[in-house]
């Protein structure tokens, strides 16, 4: 009953979980069709900022920005705000191997070399695994 006053819940290693320290990370998503804004709406119901990565711009007025804070066509400056990365995107020929190790580096940049956790719900081409 405590933990469920305070919202806080035991992890499965023991650690405690608390929805509040993800309202202090920012989650980029890669690809925003449906799958990709239903994600980035379920980490705005626990407070994180969300950045959606798309080839095509993205109006302040367009209906399908449920869930996403801001739009960006700038890969760099998806990667780089993140805490979390996931790729909900297709398979295609711009798609694949988008995630390489360049992409890592420059998610890295002015971190300390600390990277934010990548997560693949997408095509598992869009990994370039041999440059990783």
């Amino acid at each position: 009953a405590k933990d469920q006053l305070e919202r806080s819940w035991a992890g499965s290693r023991g650690e405690v979980l608390n929805y509040r320290y993800l309202s202090s990370l920012t989650l980029s998503v890669l690809g925003c069709g449906d799958i990709g804004r239903c994600i980035a709406a379920a980490a705005q119901a626990f407070g994180m900022r969300t950045i959606g990565y798309t080839r095509t711009p993205r109006g302040e007025n367009d209906k399908r920005q449920r869930g996403v804070d801001e739009y960006t066509t700038d890969l760099s400056h998806a990667l780089q705000s993140a805490d979390y990365v996931v790729a909900a995107l297709p398979s295609t020929p711009e798609t694949r191997r988008l995630l390489s190790g360049e992409a890592l580096a420059i998610a890295s940049k002015d971190k300390g070399g600390k990277c934010p956790v990548f997560l693949n719900v997408g095509r598992g081409d869009v990994i370039d695994e041999v440059s990783i």
